[in-house]
């Protein structure tokens, strides 16, 4: 397993350099795989928060150059494991939220250069991944809690509609109650479904039982 860190919206990073980044670090890994003991076509892209929104445009957008600091690479993944992720970032407001995501100040703002986010901007859509899905997307296995007052719960029903739609295989967990980033996520039996998945679409992941949270 491998952590990769990128500069977030408060540290400066724009839209779409986060994406990049993440991407020239992945670049990184494969190069140097037999020195880190990667088998490269068993990766699966993993990610919380804004860290899984990143992992899920990773995903989608290989074919897009648009998207990496050189030339788009073409991969392709097992798998994408999204925590709490958003993914349509101008319909973040239009649930409860503890923060306001739409201003100039806001970090969503600060994602597209200190800009007020206004839902028709065309740069809305070219950020947004339901943009990229198709049916050869790889299997998604998606975690949210239902009382996330950071990252609303309807952002990660919005991606498996549009999963759905699109007969890609995914799994949705629903945590009851659940705030943005709690200990649930972690628990015993969350562990255990990452486990499950990771087993079902990988060569070499231990066998672990799945139960519901």
């Amino acid at each position: 397993m491998a952590s990769v860190a990128y500069q977030g919206s408060d540290k400066g990073g724009e839209f779409p350099s986060t994406i990049r980044d993440a991407n020239a670090a992945l670049d990184f890994l494969l190069s140097h795989a037999k020195d880190y003991h990667i088998d490269t076509t068993q990766i699966v892209l993993w990610g919380e928060s804004s860290g899984a929104y990143t992992a899920i445009m990773m995903a989608l957008t290989q074919d897009d150059a648009f998207f990496f600091h050189n030339e788009a690479k073409n991969r392709q993944f097992k798998g994408v494991i999204d925590f709490y992720g958003p993914t349509v970032l101008q319909d973040l407001d239009l649930s409860p939220s503890i923060q306001e995501h739409r201003s100039a100040n806001s970090w969503v703002g600060a994602y597209f250069g200190h800009a007020a986010i206004q839902a028709t901007n065309p740069i809305m859509t070219q950020a947004n991944p339901l943009t990229y899905i198709n049916t050869a997307c790889p299997p998604f296995l998606i975690f949210h809690g239902t009382m996330d007052m950071i990252v609303p719960f309807q952002q990660s029903v919005s991606l498996k509609t549009a999963l759905d739609d699109a007969t890609v295989d995914n799994t949705f967990v629903t945590v009851k109650g659940s705030n943005h980033g709690t200990d649930a996520f972690w628990s015993t039996q969350a562990q255990k479904i990452v486990h499950a998945f990771l087993e079902k679409h990988t060569k070499k992941a231990a066998t672990q039982p799945v139960t519901t949270i």
